[in-house]
């Protein structure tokens, strides 16, 4: 079998917009916030790369007793209790208290980041698909934005591609 010859901004496009999908679909909260954070942390990083400033750097901005290390636990927490067993020395993770926590508004924000990230990382933004679902104006649940529709060319961001009204084996 071929393989896909992906680049990490597809990778994080896919993860990000398949996140997007369940997110909108309200299925499954902990797949929503495993799939947003893998690839906003690709797409923070190609952000970087790009020489943009990420999201990160925003919100230290604003709050200035922010710090990188305590942004990344607040994204990572729940995530590595969802992809992790056991710690690095290799004794089982007791997350039960964490995972009492999580609930659907954490993907608010993941999914409001990893998307900020990604259009600033990927710009153009890759709408070739003339059969795909494009929302201009979606409403985004994130305390960040609360109650807000997101405007063109914002929503531009929300562009679902078509491969995810489908039903296909990875």
């Amino acid at each position: 079998m071929k393989g896909m010859n992906l680049t990490k901004a597809q990778v994080a496009r896919r993860q990000l917009g398949t996140a997007l999908k369940l997110f909108l679909d309200d299925l499954d909260p902990v797949s929503v916030h495993a799939l947003a954070c893998a690839g906003g942390e690709i797409a923070e990083h190609l952000t970087r790369k790009r020489g943009q400033q990420p999201f990160s750097r925003h919100a230290m901005a604003t709050f200035r007793d922010l710090a990188a290390k305590k942004i990344r636990h607040l994204r990572n927490q729940f995530w590595n209790a969802f992809k992790h067993a056991v710690t690095h020395k290799g004794e089982e993770r007791d997350d039960r208290k964490l995972l009492e926590r999580f609930n659907d508004q954490q993907n608010d924000h993941a999914l409001f980041v990893g998307w900020y990230d990604y259009a600033m990382a990927a710009k153009p933004l890759p709408l070739g698909h003339t059969d795909s679902t494009l929302c201009s104006s979606i409403p985004i649940k994130s305390a960040l934005c609360r109650c807000v529709s997101v405007p063109a060319p914002l929503g531009l961001l929300f562009f679902v591609p078509p491969h995810l009204g489908e039903r296909r084996a990875w």
